[in-house]
C-alpha cells in the first residue's frame, strides 16, 4: 500500500506545486498590480515634470535673450526718436510743399492741417491737400515731397479727371492727398 501511495505521491507533488505556484502568481499579481500601476503613474508624472522643467529652463534662456534684445531695440529707438523733430513744425512743412508745387507748376485748391493722427511710438500730423495739374506734375510733386529731409508719408491719394489744359492737348488731374509728417514725443 505504501508503494501505491509512493507511486501516486510523485504524481501529486508536481500537481500540487503547479497549484501552489498558480495560486502564488494570482496572489502576487492581484496584490502588486495596484502598486505596479501607481509606480507607472508616478513614473509618467516624473517624466512630465522633467519635461516641464526643461521647457521652463528653455523659456528662461529665451526670456533673457529676448529681454536683452528688447532693451537693445529700446535703446536704439530712443536714439532714433531724439532725431525726430519735437513738434510737427507745420508752417515750415507747408512752406516746403508750397515751394515744391510752385516750382512744378501745380495749382493748390485746398491745403490745410487736419490734426494729429495716432501712430505707434511716435506722433503724426495730417495735412489734407487738393492739387490740380498734369500727371507728370503730380508725380514730380510726390517725388519731391518724398525727398524732403523730414519723414513725410502720403497715406491717401485720390485721382480725378480735371479740365482740359493748353489748347486741348493735356487733361488736368485733380488729386486729393492725405500727407502725414512724423515727430517724436521728447518727454518720454
Amino acid at each position: 500500500m505504501i508503494s501505491k501511495i509512493a507511486k501516486y505521491f510523485w504524481i501529486w507533488i508536481p500537481v500540487a506545486v503547479v497549484f501552489v505556484v498558480m495560486d502564488y502568481q494570482e496572489w502576487d499579481a492581484s496584490t502588486y498590480q495596484p502598486l505596479l500601476q501607481s509606480v507607472e503613474v508616478k513614473r509618467a508624472e516624473v517624466e512630465q515634470a522633467e519635461a516641464s522643467l526643461l521647457r521652463i529652463e528653455e523659456y528662461r534662456k529665451k526670456k533673457d535673450e529676448k529681454l536683452a534684445e528688447y532693451n537693445a531695440l529700446l535703446d536704439e529707438f530712443e536714439k532714433v526718436r531724439k532725431e525726430f523733430p519735437a513738434s510737427p513744425a507745420l508752417p515750415a512743412l507747408l512752406k516746403s510743399l508750397a515751394d515744391i508745387s510752385e516750382r512744378i507748376g501745380l495749382e493748390f485748391s485746398d491745403f490745410r492741417p487736419a490734426g494729429e493722427v495716432p501712430v505707434e511710438l511716435l506722433k503724426a500730423a495730417q495735412i489734407d491737400v487738393k492739387i490740380r495739374g498734369s500727371y507728370v506734375q503730380l508725380m514730380s510733386f510726390l517725388d519731391q515731397v518724398s525727398n524732403l529731409e523730414r519723414i513725410v508719408n502720403t497715406e491717401f491719394l485720390l485721382l480725378k479727371p480735371g479740365a482740359t489744359l493748353e489748347n486741348n492737348q493735356f487733361r488736368s488731374i485733380e488729386a486729393e492727398l492725405k500727407i502725414l509728417t512724423y515727430y517724436g514725443d521728447q518727454s518720454g
